[in-house]
This record gives C-alpha cells, structure tokens and sequence, in this order.
C-alpha cells in the first residue's frame, strides 16, 4: 500500500512519466533537495559507484560473511515502501525537519505543520504503547513519545528517532544483519542519557547477542552441510509455484543450491521432528528458509510456509 500511495503521488507530480522515473524526481525535487539530502539516491548503480557499506550476514558456523545485493535489488520496483541509499548526514537532516515541523534550518517553511503532524496520528497499534501512523510509528513504552521508522533488508537494519518533547534526534544505520540487536537498546541507551534512566541498554545488546548465539548453534546441530545424498538425490531439476514462480536445483559436487529469479542459496537438508526431511538455505543472505520434500499425486514437491501461506513448489519434468 506504501508502494502505490508513493506511486500515486508520483504520477500526479509528473503524469508524463514512467511511475519509477516520476517517483525518484518526485523524490529528488520535493525531498532530498530541499532538505540539502545530497547523499540519497535511490540508484543502486550510482551507491555502489561510490563510498558505500556492503551488507555483512553471519553464516551457520557463526562467520561474518559479506552479502551480494541480488535479493536487495529485488526492493525496487516497490521503493515507494524503502529502498534509499543514503547517510547519517543525510537522514539527521530528515530527523531535523521532523523535529522542526517542517521548518528548515534557514527559517523558510518546507511543510506545514498539520501536513506533517498527521503521519504521526496513532493508527493501528502495534504493541503495549506502540502505533503505527501514516509511514511513521510512535512508541511511548518508556513514557516519552519517540517518533520513529525503522528499514531492513538483508545486510541492512537502520532507525531513525525524533523525540519531539525533547527536541532530540537521532539516526542508527547498520550494514551487518545483527545490527537489529542494535537499535533498540541504541534508543534505550538515548533515553537513559537524557532523562537519567537505570543503564539497561549495554546489557540489552549482550543479552540479545548470547541469545542469538544459542539460536544459531541450535539450529546448526539439525543441519547436514553439505547436504546428504540420501536426502537429495531424489530431487527434481526444477520445480514451479503459480504464485513465486519458479525455482531450479543446482549441483556443483556435493553442494546442493536453490536457485530463483531473485536469490540463490546452497541448502542444507534437515530431519524435521515429524519424520520429514528439510531443504533449508544457508546463505546469511536468505539463511534459513525452508523447504519440505515431499510427493503429491506422484509429483515431487517443495513445500514452504510464511506466517499465513503455504505455497508449493512441483516438479516440472
């Protein structure tokens, strides 16, 4: 819905256009440019071009491995939702605005106030004194309003906060997938600073390290890597899903990959509690995903799940 609202706007702004053009002039002409955002783009060539952060993932055995941007790239038809290169610098600068009301630095108004304000009109809540507005969330867990909106993808995890009643703001850009961890306790730790608080923070971040660690060694004891012959060696060479489409199996000497138009990953087989067997992708990029062998009607099958679906993969040959 991000997406086509952002789309939406875009169009209306520059009708002529193609909506991805229109959006990133929109984007440029109305944002960035105004706000003195010199180092955002949304052009992954132009980043890469350029002094950049490479997205980093922990693999099975624990090792900081760097990312490829294959699935990151996948983001950009939908950017309106995400997707911004960007810097500290730079998104301070939006942070600022933010706290300002749509004031910039040199006193001319950019937003009016009301404008501005309504994307942080409490919507759907999303927790014990948490809401989700218009693109922007609000947590008052610790008895001060933060305004705030976090972005993930694979490598990437980053927040920024305005904390209005103080006039404070602050930006975490993170370029390793444990840098989650890092941003609640990094806005605890700003709390604590400012209103005198029990130091809970550097606490938080070694407790959600450990914990982890011990997700990820458990895991690593149920997965066979490379995986075993006896679990693959009945698999098909591709496999098609009306709503993902399709993906192929790779062999290169005893390593198994899962291929598709967006990622690819080496597998893992894995013996389920339910007598079944697990491919399981292992890449930092995409660990962790999942893919039940099976036979239906005499066609073998992949089957994976999300929180509410189930889609399966069947063989093509």
């Amino acid at each position: 819905m991000a997406s086509a609202a952002g789309y939406i706007g875009a169009h209306v702004a520059h009708p002529g256009r193609e909506l991805g053009e229109a959006f990133d002039k929109a984007m440029q002409e109305m944002i960035f440019t105004p706000l003195a955002m010199n180092d955002t783009t949304f052009s992954t060539k132009t980043a890469l071009a350029g002094d950049h952060a490479s997205p980093h993932g922990t693999d099975p055995d624990g090792n900081l491995r760097v990312l490829g941007m294959d699935i990151n790239n996948a983001v950009m038809p939908s950017r309106p939702a995400g997707g911004a290169w960007s810097s500290p610098h730079d998104m301070i600068l939006y942070v600022q605005n933010e706290l300002a009301e749509g004031v910039l630095p040199d006193g001319r108004r950019f937003i009016r106030p009301e404008n501005l304000l309504a994307r942080r009109v409490r919507g759907a809540p999303v927790g014990e004194d948490q809401w989700y507005g218009m693109g922007l969330m609000e947590d008052a867990t610790w008895g001060v309003s933060v305004i705030h909106h976090g972005g993930d993808l694979p490598g990437y995890h980053s927040d920024v906060f305005a904390i209005p009643s103080a006039q404070v703001g602050a930006v975490i850009l993170t370029n390793a997938d444990r840098g989650v961890f890092m941003r609640g306790p990094f806005l605890r730790r700003i709390l604590e600073l400012l209103y005198d608080g029990e130091p809970q923070a550097v606490e938080n971040i070694r407790a959600f390290a450990e914990q982890a660690d011990a997700q990820r060694a458990a895991e690593r004891k149920r997965l066979i890597i490379p995986a075993a012959e006896a679990d693959v060696a009945g698999l098909a060479p591709s496999y098609a899903n009306a709503d993902l489409g399709r993906l192929a199996i790779e062999r290169a000497r005893d390593v198994v990959r899962v291929r598709t138009a967006a990622w690819t990953s080496e597998v893992a087989s894995r013996h389920n509690d339910d007598g079944t067997v697990s491919l399981v992708t292992v890449d930092p990029q995409i660990s962790g995903l999942a893919f039940v062998i099976g036979d239906v009607g005499g066609k073998r099958t992949l089957t994976t799940r999300d929180g509410q679906h189930v889609y399966q993969f069947v063989a093509t040959d």
